[in-house]
Protein backbone atom coordinates (compact mmCIF):
# COMPACT_ATOMS: atom_id res chain seq x y z
CA UNK A 1 0.00 0.00 0.00
CA UNK A 2 1.69 3.36 -0.91
CA UNK A 3 2.04 6.02 1.49
CA UNK A 4 -0.34 8.68 2.53
CA UNK A 5 0.17 11.92 2.30
CA UNK A 6 0.05 12.18 6.48
CA UNK A 7 2.34 9.08 6.84
CA UNK A 8 4.88 10.81 4.01
CA UNK A 9 4.63 13.75 6.14
CA UNK A 10 5.04 11.98 9.35
CA UNK A 11 8.31 9.82 8.18
CA UNK A 12 9.69 12.67 6.91
CA UNK A 13 9.76 15.05 10.37
CA UNK A 14 10.94 11.59 12.06
CA UNK A 15 14.19 10.97 9.28
CA UNK A 16 14.78 14.64 10.17
CA UNK A 17 14.54 14.53 13.49
CA UNK A 18 16.87 11.47 13.55
CA UNK A 19 19.61 13.45 11.23
CA UNK A 20 19.38 16.42 13.66
CA UNK A 21 20.09 13.96 16.57
CA UNK A 22 23.15 12.26 14.63
CA UNK A 23 24.86 15.91 13.19
CA UNK A 24 24.57 16.96 17.23
CA UNK A 25 25.51 13.94 18.80
CA UNK A 26 28.73 13.24 16.03
CA UNK A 27 31.28 15.47 18.19
CA UNK A 28 30.59 14.31 21.09
CA UNK A 29 30.36 10.60 20.37
CA UNK A 30 34.25 10.98 18.85
CA UNK A 31 35.29 12.74 21.89
CA UNK A 32 33.76 10.03 24.25
CA UNK A 33 35.13 6.81 22.17
CA UNK A 34 39.10 8.95 21.90
CA UNK A 35 38.33 9.29 25.83
CA UNK A 36 37.93 5.62 25.66
CA UNK A 37 40.77 4.62 23.21
CA UNK A 38 43.13 6.57 25.08
CA UNK A 39 41.82 4.87 28.48
CA UNK A 40 42.81 1.60 26.89
CA UNK A 41 45.97 2.51 25.66
CA UNK A 42 47.60 4.25 28.23
CA UNK A 43 50.26 2.14 30.38
CA UNK A 44 49.56 1.08 34.04
CA UNK A 45 51.88 3.76 35.21
CA UNK A 46 49.73 6.42 32.97
CA UNK A 47 46.29 5.42 34.51
CA UNK A 48 46.19 6.83 37.48
CA UNK A 49 45.96 10.39 35.79
CA UNK A 50 43.28 11.51 34.45
CA UNK A 51 42.19 11.76 31.03
CA UNK A 52 42.94 13.99 28.87
CA UNK A 53 40.41 15.97 26.56
CA UNK A 54 40.36 14.70 22.71
CA UNK A 55 43.04 17.73 21.42
CA UNK A 56 45.40 16.33 24.09
CA UNK A 57 44.68 13.02 23.43
CA UNK A 58 45.16 13.00 19.36
CA UNK A 59 48.37 15.24 20.25
CA UNK A 60 49.47 12.69 22.30
CA UNK A 61 48.97 9.94 19.49
CA UNK A 62 50.78 12.41 16.93
CA UNK A 63 53.79 12.34 19.44
CA UNK A 64 54.37 8.05 19.30
CA UNK A 65 56.27 6.37 16.54
CA UNK A 66 55.00 5.61 13.18
CA UNK A 67 53.63 2.32 13.73
CA UNK A 68 51.83 3.07 16.62
CA UNK A 69 50.38 6.10 14.88
CA UNK A 70 49.37 3.52 12.10
CA UNK A 71 47.32 0.89 15.29
CA UNK A 72 46.24 3.74 17.01
CA UNK A 73 44.13 5.30 13.97
CA UNK A 74 43.19 1.60 12.79
CA UNK A 75 41.54 0.81 16.45
CA UNK A 76 40.31 3.97 16.49
CA UNK A 77 38.56 3.83 13.19
CA UNK A 78 37.38 0.35 14.04
CA UNK A 79 35.95 1.13 16.66
CA UNK A 80 34.29 4.22 15.45
CA UNK A 81 33.05 2.02 12.35
CA UNK A 82 31.76 -0.44 14.92
CA UNK A 83 30.27 1.90 17.10
CA UNK A 84 28.50 3.76 14.39
CA UNK A 85 27.19 0.71 12.26
CA UNK A 86 25.58 -0.52 16.44
CA UNK A 87 24.28 3.39 15.79
CA UNK A 88 22.73 3.04 12.61
CA UNK A 89 21.15 0.04 13.39
CA UNK A 90 19.74 1.02 16.20
CA UNK A 91 18.09 4.62 14.89
CA UNK A 92 17.52 2.06 11.61
CA UNK A 93 15.28 -0.26 13.72
CA UNK A 94 13.83 3.45 15.78
CA UNK A 95 12.98 4.43 12.01
CA UNK A 96 11.45 1.49 11.22
CA UNK A 97 9.35 1.39 14.24
CA UNK A 98 8.41 4.81 14.45
CA UNK A 99 7.60 4.12 10.45
CA UNK A 100 5.17 1.14 11.45
CA UNK A 101 3.95 3.14 14.25
CA UNK A 102 3.06 5.96 11.70
CA UNK A 103 1.71 3.23 9.51
CA UNK A 104 -0.62 1.89 11.72
CA UNK A 105 -1.36 5.40 13.44
CA UNK A 106 -2.19 6.38 9.59
CA UNK A 107 -4.37 3.62 9.18
CA UNK A 108 -5.97 4.22 12.49
CA UNK A 109 -6.82 7.90 11.79
CA UNK A 110 -7.93 6.87 7.74
CA UNK A 111 -10.51 4.16 9.54
CA UNK A 112 -11.32 7.09 12.15
CA UNK A 113 -11.86 9.62 8.86
CA UNK A 114 -13.80 6.44 6.85
CA UNK A 115 -16.26 5.78 9.98
CA UNK A 116 -16.59 9.64 10.80
CA UNK A 117 -17.49 10.33 6.88
CA UNK A 118 -19.87 7.34 7.15
CA UNK A 119 -21.16 8.77 10.93
CA UNK A 120 -21.62 11.99 8.76
CA UNK A 121 -23.77 10.65 6.24
CA UNK A 122 -25.87 8.26 8.35
CA UNK A 123 -26.73 11.88 10.31
CA UNK A 124 -27.44 13.38 7.05
CA UNK A 125 -29.89 10.69 5.78
CA UNK A 126 -31.40 10.44 9.54
CA UNK A 127 -31.78 14.20 9.06
CA UNK A 128 -33.23 13.59 5.87
CA UNK A 129 -35.63 11.18 7.39
CA UNK A 130 -36.49 13.24 10.01
CA UNK A 131 -37.29 16.23 7.57
CA UNK A 132 -39.32 13.69 5.58
CA UNK A 133 -41.43 12.32 8.52
CA UNK A 134 -41.83 15.56 10.13
CA UNK A 135 -43.22 16.90 6.44
CA UNK A 136 -45.33 13.81 6.28
CA UNK A 137 -46.59 14.44 10.12
CA UNK A 138 -47.83 17.82 9.21
CA UNK A 139 -49.45 16.63 6.24
CA UNK A 140 -51.23 13.98 8.02
CA UNK A 141 -52.22 16.09 10.83
CA UNK A 142 -53.90 18.79 8.43
CA UNK A 143 -55.29 15.86 6.96
CA UNK A 144 -56.94 14.54 10.22
CA UNK A 145 -57.98 18.42 10.78
CA UNK A 146 -60.04 18.66 7.40
CA UNK A 147 -61.22 14.81 8.44
CA UNK A 148 -62.59 16.28 11.63
CA UNK A 149 -64.09 19.33 9.68
CA UNK A 150 -65.67 17.03 6.76
CA UNK A 151 -67.26 15.23 10.16
CA UNK A 152 -68.69 18.12 11.80
CA UNK A 153 -70.02 19.03 8.47
CA UNK A 154 -71.76 15.59 7.37
CA UNK A 155 -73.34 15.20 11.61
CA UNK A 156 -74.90 19.04 10.80
CA UNK A 157 -76.04 17.44 7.50
CA UNK A 158 -77.80 14.63 9.13
CA UNK A 159 -81.23 16.06 9.79
CA UNK A 160 -81.63 17.26 6.13
CA UNK A 161 -80.27 14.02 5.18
CA UNK A 162 -82.68 11.99 6.96
CA UNK A 163 -85.40 14.00 5.43
CA UNK A 164 -83.86 13.69 1.94
CA UNK A 165 -83.81 9.65 2.40
CA UNK A 166 -87.38 10.15 3.71
CA UNK A 167 -88.13 12.15 0.05
CA UNK A 168 -86.33 9.47 -1.41
CA UNK A 169 -87.51 6.14 -0.23
CA UNK A 170 -91.34 8.24 -1.14
CA UNK A 171 -90.10 8.99 -4.30
CA UNK A 172 -88.62 5.86 -4.91
CA UNK A 173 -92.27 3.53 -3.99
CA UNK A 174 -93.38 6.04 -6.45
CA UNK A 175 -90.91 5.04 -8.73
CA UNK A 176 -91.80 1.25 -8.18
CA UNK A 177 -95.19 2.49 -8.91
CA UNK A 178 -94.88 3.98 -11.79
CA UNK A 179 -92.70 1.36 -13.22
CA UNK A 180 -95.23 -1.66 -12.85
CA UNK A 181 -97.12 0.78 -14.58
CA UNK A 182 -95.04 1.00 -17.04
CA UNK A 183 -94.32 -2.94 -17.37
CA UNK A 184 -97.76 -3.47 -17.65
CA UNK A 185 -98.03 -1.01 -20.90
CA UNK A 186 -95.03 -2.31 -21.87
CA UNK A 187 -96.83 -6.31 -22.04
CA UNK A 188 -99.38 -5.07 -23.85
CA UNK A 189 -97.14 -3.07 -26.19
CA UNK A 190 -95.43 -6.13 -26.76
CA UNK A 191 -98.93 -8.12 -27.35
CA UNK A 192 -99.73 -5.14 -29.74
CA UNK A 193 -96.19 -5.37 -31.51
CA UNK A 194 -96.41 -8.93 -32.22
CA UNK A 195 -99.86 -9.07 -33.53
CA UNK A 196 -98.61 -6.08 -36.04
CA UNK A 197 -95.65 -8.27 -36.76
CA UNK A 198 -97.78 -11.10 -37.86
CA UNK A 199 -100.00 -9.14 -39.93
CA UNK A 200 -97.09 -7.66 -41.49
CA UNK A 201 -95.36 -10.71 -42.26
CA UNK A 202 -99.12 -12.10 -43.75
CA UNK A 203 -98.82 -8.66 -46.23
CA UNK A 204 -95.35 -9.02 -47.06
CA UNK A 205 -96.11 -12.71 -48.15
CA UNK A 206 -99.09 -11.47 -50.45
CA UNK A 207 -96.83 -8.84 -51.35
CA UNK A 208 -94.22 -10.95 -53.04
CA UNK A 209 -96.35 -13.74 -53.94
CA UNK A 210 -98.18 -10.56 -55.91
CA UNK A 211 -94.76 -9.74 -57.60
CA UNK A 212 -93.81 -13.26 -58.11
CA UNK A 213 -96.98 -13.36 -60.59
CA UNK A 214 -96.32 -10.06 -62.24
CA UNK A 215 -93.08 -10.85 -62.91
CA UNK A 216 -93.87 -13.95 -64.67
CA UNK A 217 -96.70 -11.86 -66.73
CA UNK A 218 -94.03 -9.64 -67.44
CA UNK A 219 -91.39 -12.37 -68.67
CA UNK A 220 -94.68 -13.87 -70.64
CA UNK A 221 -94.99 -10.46 -72.19
CA UNK A 222 -91.26 -10.14 -72.62
CA UNK A 223 -91.31 -13.78 -74.85
CA UNK A 224 -94.13 -12.40 -77.04
CA UNK A 225 -92.28 -9.05 -77.87
CA UNK A 226 -89.54 -10.92 -78.20
CA UNK A 227 -91.12 -13.41 -80.45
CA UNK A 228 -93.08 -10.46 -82.39
CA UNK A 229 -90.03 -8.57 -82.93
CA UNK A 230 -87.95 -11.64 -84.75
CA UNK A 231 -91.35 -12.13 -86.91
CA UNK A 232 -91.48 -8.04 -87.69
CA UNK A 233 -87.46 -8.73 -88.28
CA UNK A 234 -88.51 -11.59 -90.51
CA UNK A 235 -91.53 -10.32 -92.57
CA UNK A 236 -88.82 -6.87 -92.94
CA UNK A 237 -85.99 -8.97 -94.57
CA UNK A 238 -88.88 -10.35 -96.97
CA UNK A 239 -90.27 -6.76 -97.53
CA UNK A 240 -86.79 -5.52 -98.59
CA UNK A 241 -86.10 -8.76 -101.08
CA UNK A 242 -89.76 -7.85 -102.65
CA UNK A 243 -88.38 -4.41 -102.78
CA UNK A 244 -85.76 -5.42 -104.31
CA UNK A 245 -87.09 -7.37 -106.47
CA UNK A 246 -89.38 -4.82 -107.90
CA UNK A 247 -86.79 -2.28 -108.32
CA UNK A 248 -85.19 -4.91 -110.22
CA UNK A 249 -88.61 -5.20 -112.55
CA UNK A 250 -88.49 -1.30 -112.62
CA UNK A 251 -85.06 -1.02 -114.14
CA UNK A 252 -85.58 -3.91 -116.52
CA UNK A 253 -89.03 -2.27 -117.31
CA UNK A 254 -87.14 1.35 -118.07
CA UNK A 255 -84.52 -0.69 -120.26
CA UNK A 256 -87.31 -2.23 -122.44
CA UNK A 257 -89.29 0.91 -122.62
CA UNK A 258 -85.72 2.86 -123.50
CA UNK A 259 -84.56 0.47 -126.13
CA UNK A 260 -88.33 0.72 -127.85
CA UNK A 261 -88.09 4.33 -127.56
CA UNK A 262 -85.08 3.92 -129.42
CA UNK A 263 -86.29 1.71 -131.78
CA UNK A 264 -89.64 4.02 -132.48
CA UNK A 265 -86.94 7.00 -133.06
CA UNK A 266 -84.93 4.86 -135.72
CA UNK A 267 -88.57 3.47 -137.50
CA UNK A 268 -89.65 7.10 -137.90
CA UNK A 269 -85.98 8.20 -139.27
CA UNK A 270 -86.19 5.69 -141.79
CA UNK A 271 -89.53 6.90 -143.02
Amino acid sequence: MPPTSPRAEAIAKLRSKVESRLNHTHEDRIQQLAARLQSSLQSPFDKAGSVQALGCSQHAVRSDSGAGQIRLADVFDELLASDQAHRMAQLKEEVTFREREVYRLTEALERSQLEASLAKQQQQTTDAQLAKASTSAALLETELRRLQQDHETLAQQVPSLSTGKALAERAAAVGETRAATAEALLSSKSQELEQLQVHYKRLLSDQQAELERVRQQLHRQATEQSKAASAAATREQDLLREVQAANSSIIELKTAVAAERSSGRGAAVRV
